[in-house]
């Protein structure tokens, strides 16, 4: 990286050796410099450097004026500014402190302390921009999630008054039955509502797992992990599938909960929506590719129209009017692998299945090394 510093003097030699110094530092520089203050200003707007250096004694605009301008322009008020000077009474110093200059130095100065003050100016400022860059992700991220959160809340309560409403009017419907078995001509109904709450029940439960989950990183068997989700699926839809895969990584370090709930949607999807006659095929590989795994995922079921591949993944979406189901549960699994900083594609192939795409990063070890670590350079 190669930064950009305005130095402000009105004296020549002092450019000229400020120009040298910086010419032979191991860092690199691009040195503009400005007579005054008017025209360091200007730069300043033009090119907004890393750093501006600036005598206090010049004609037409001082370093104080100039500072002042500085630090009241939007564009410029983040920019560091140090001062050298030859003055140095305490009320002089205290000015330009108070004005914004985060140093100064006194002239005449030596090569070896300009330098140090330079690099020391720099390297706190990156180190500021680092941390002020991650809390405004940080509040973008929160800004997100809290969206999605209010939106689910909304769409959930929602959901969950069509049944109690049909419900209510099923109830009242029974109150002025005759006979029992008029009665009895409405429990199917009465417990088909009951059951789409305990769905909405169950999403919700585990919308709010994966939210709070608490990653923990371990080695993951996938082989035996895949077989395993796939077989629970079978028994519990009375129905066998071929299961075909490709694992070029045997075993990765994840979280093993949260990869469940991205593999579970998909396979409970194949099951749910296969017609036949054919046997039911799922084809799963696993590969890393340089710092991501990829896991493909396809079926051979009805698949559904490309014009629906972001929206099968949104919250309550459903591809057809006669789906059943609550339409969270691609939803559910994009969560998941948000969590593990990751992506989940769709793409729809209509009568020929469906595919998912998921990337991940990959994790070299169980222990995470804390963002404080992070080593900052002025090479970087």
């Amino acid at each position: 990286m190669k930064y950009k510093i305005l130095i402000a003097d009105d004296e020549r030699s002092y450019l000229q050796q400020m120009i040298s110094i910086l010419n032979q530092a191991e860092e690199e520089f691009s040195v503009y410099c400005a007579p005054n203050g008017v025209i360091a200003c200007e730069i300043a707007l033009d090119v907004e450097p890393h750093l501006i250096i600036t005598d206090w004694v010049m004609p037409e605009m001082d370093g104080l004026e100039t500072l002042n301008f500085l630090k009241n322009h939007e564009r410029t008020a983040e920019i560091p500014v140090l001062m050298i000077t030859g003055l140095t009474s305490p009320e002089k110093l205290q000015q330009a402190f108070a004005a914004g200059a985060i140093d100064f130095i006194t002239k005449p100065f030596e090569e070896t302390e300009i330098l140090a003050r330079i690099r020391s100016v720099l390297l706190t400022n990156l180190k500021t921009n680092y941390y002020h860059q991650k809390v405004l992700d940080q509040k973008q991220n929160i800004e997100r999630v809290n969206r999605e959160l209010e939106k689910f809340i909304y769409c959930s309560s929602h959901d969950i008054n069509g049944p109690v409403a049909s419900g209510q009017g099923l109830l009242e419907l029974m109150s002025t039955a005759e006979k029992f078995e008029e009665v009895k001509g409405y429990f199917p109904l009465l417990n088909s509502i009951f059951d789409r709450m305990h769905l909405i029940v169950i999403g919700l439960t585990r919308f709010g797992e994966i939210r709070k989950k608490v990653i923990v990183h371990e080695q993951l068997q996938l082989d035996t992990m895949i077989r395993s989700l796939v077989y629970s699926e079978e028994k519990e839809q009375e129905h066998s599938a071929e299961l075909f895969l490709d694992l070029r990584e045997q075993q990765i370090l994840s979280d093993q909960f949260l990869f469940n709930e991205i593999l579970k949607p998909l396979i409970r999807n194949s099951f749910m929506y296969f017609k036949g006659p054919d046997p039911m095929e799922i084809h799963i590989s696993i590969f890393r590719e340089e710092d991501q795994y990829i896991m493909t995922y396809r079926d051979n079921g009805p698949g559904f129209e490309e014009k629906l591949n972001e929206h099968v993944l949104e919250m309550f979406s459903k591809c057809t009017s006669s789906t059943t189901g609550l339409g969270l549960g691609l939803y559910l699994a994009r969560t998941a692998i948000q969590k593990l900083k990751g992506t989940l594609k769709a793409k729809g192939n209509p009568g020929r299945g469906a595919e998912f795409t998921v990337s991940f990063p990959v994790i070299k070890t169980a222990q995470l090394e804390p963002e404080e670590m992070k080593v900052f350079s002025l090479r970087a």
